[in-house]
């Protein structure tokens, strides 16, 4: 993402029904499945870090992101725990986390396998990785070729 996209994304973030809904959805499955046990959250690929703050409520969020623009937007919005890393090499103590959110970020690594087994090293044991992820190949698009390496069926993401 272009260093001046941060603030138009992180201002419809807020406002715009998509990113609101996600979130709420995506905070509602978190707490359903997690309860509201204070937790230490790894936030793979932050971005403007909008994730990161809502979910605040649930424990202390390490915010960790590929660009460094993604987390100086992240700082300047007072975001204070971040961490520039690749999801396939992170920098982090083995089972460290209670849980993993990897939204929408999976398919931008080439080795996705690799990432998701960096994740699981990083979770405690029983720690819950929660992702999203585009569908389909089929539905490949002009979009996906900003950063995507590919889309995935529930037998290959499952």
């Amino acid at each position: 993402m272009q260093k001046a996209s941060f603030q138009t994304t992180y201002d419809n973030e807020k406002t715009y029904w998509w990113y609101q809904a996600r979130a709420d959805i995506v905070e509602h499955i978190f707490a359903r499945i997690a309860g509201t046990v204070p937790r230490e959250i790894l936030n793979i690929g932050c971005g403007t870090g909008f994730i990161s703050r809502r979910f605040e409520k649930f424990g202390q969020v390490l915010s960790l992101d590929y660009s460094a623009d993604a987390l100086q937007f992240c700082a300047a919005n007072r975001l204070d725990v971040l961490a520039q890393a690749s999801g396939v090499s992170l920098p982090l103590k083995t089972e460290s986390f209670d849980a993993c959110l990897a939204l929408d970020v999976i398919e931008h690594i080439r080795e996705d396998t690799l990432a998701v087994q960096e994740i699981s090293r990083v979770l405690k044991p029983g720690g819950l990785l929660l992702a999203t992820v585009p569908a389909f190949q089929w539905m490949w698009s002009k979009m996906d070729e900003l950063g995507h390496f590919r889309r995935y069926t529930k037998s290959q993401f499952g």
